[in-house]
């Protein structure tokens, strides 16, 4: 594997704009509509646009990209070992926490109006 592909692996494992066309060895005349993020909101439509012309073994690989992609994605969002509840109980209670120091700060302040 060359290293531009190796690039464009991971940038799309982790949801930055990658050179598709690289990964999938393709000589296309617009490279730059192949430069596509999996972390776009409109990635269904962009890839439905760009793999209507392509083989199965094509359309395999850009599967399990995203298949890499979502699960990095739901492990930043979940840690290994929580359920997703415990994991959004502890980012609210990390929230709360950040929260009192804030308005311990904003409250040390001899300018209130600044703050």
């Amino acid at each position: 594997m060359n290293n531009k592909i190796a690039t464009a692996v991971a940038n799309s494992a982790l949801g930055y704009k990658f050179a598709l066309d690289a990964i999938l060895k393709l000589d296309v005349e617009e490279s730059k509509d192949w430069s596509i993020s999996l972390n776009d909101e409109e990635i269904d439509s962009i890839l439905d646009n760009l793999t209507s012309d392509l083989d199965a073994e094509r359309i395999e690989i850009i599967e399990i990209l995203r298949d890499l992609y979502s699960h990095i994605a739901l492990n930043e969002i979940v840690p290994n070992g929580q359920s997703l509840s415990k994991s959004m109980m502890d980012k609210y209670d990390k929230h709360h926490a950040d929260l009192d120091v804030l308005k311990k700060v904003i409250s040390n302040m001899d300018d209130r109006k600044k703050s």
